[in-house]
């Protein structure tokens, strides 16, 4: 552990078993960061998969330095995502998405996909709802990052269609989107992408094992030469 926490010399990846103290490592980790390796606080993203634990994470630091982090964000992938768009307007809005929105939760997105479903004359009744928000969501999360392109079976891509415009018409992003729009923005925009980086010196992440495609990619997109991550996780979970 004391390894792993006091090494800075660049990337690093920590494998380890449950009860292993995985999370212990990180935090300690981020305390050691900034007193001892003088990183700003606000220079440090950290980041996790449940507000739960984002909560936890922020605490168990704040315990260690006896502080606030003053600026450090500590919070989930799709929090980060949020406060990304909200960052970048200019951009939200060139890659064809209102600059001011609003989340859809679960319940919202049935009734968009409902809605879209009657449009297009089929019967929501007769057809799995669940499924097919299942397949909006899967084809979002392999989409082309750069382009924006989605690969969809064709006899679905009408729904798609009609769903995307529904969320557009009511200025509205879903939650799959707060990963989605932010990594594409961040593969097709340079600028904001150097930005973005420039903000950071160090992006730590917990629970790595449950890391899907976009925020792998995000994560890619975010650390370059100059920035260095540090993941912590168990490969039999």
């Amino acid at each position: 552990q004391r390894e792993a926490v006091e090494y800075c010399g660049g990337h690093e990846l920590v494998l380890a078993g449950a009860g292993s103290g995985k999370t212990r490592v990180l935090t300690t980790k981020i305390a050691y960061l900034i007193e001892q390796e003088k990183i700003l606080p606000w220079r440090i993203l950290a980041l996790t998969f449940t507000n739960k634990a984002a909560k936890e994470m922020k605490t168990r630091v704040e315990a260690l330095m006896g502080s606030d982090l003053k600026g450090m964000e500590v919070s989930t992938f799709h929090s980060y995502g949020l406060r990304f768009l909200h960052r970048y307007p200019d951009a939200l809005e060139k890659a064809g998405y209102p600059r001011a929105f609003v989340v859809f939760d679960r319940s919202d997105v049935r009734s968009v996909v409902k809605k879209s479903l009657a449009a297009l004359d089929i019967d929501p009744k007769r057809i799995d709802v669940g499924g097919a928000i299942e397949l909006i969501s899967r084809a979002k999360t392999e989409a082309n990052p750069v382009t924006g392109e989605i690969y969809i079976d064709p006899k679905w891509f009408p729904l798609y269609d009609a769903y995307r415009k529904a969320l557009l018409v009511q200025g509205a992003l879903d939650f799959d989107d707060l990963l989605s729009v932010p990594l594409r923005i961040l593969a097709s925009n340079a600028e904001v992408r150097e930005h973005e980086r420039s903000r950071l010196d160090w992006v730590l992440v917990d629970e790595y094992q449950d890391v899907n495609r976009p925020q792998y990619l995000m994560l890619r997109c975010l650390v370059d030469s100059g920035r260095k991550i540090m993941v912590v996780g168990d490969p039999d979970q």
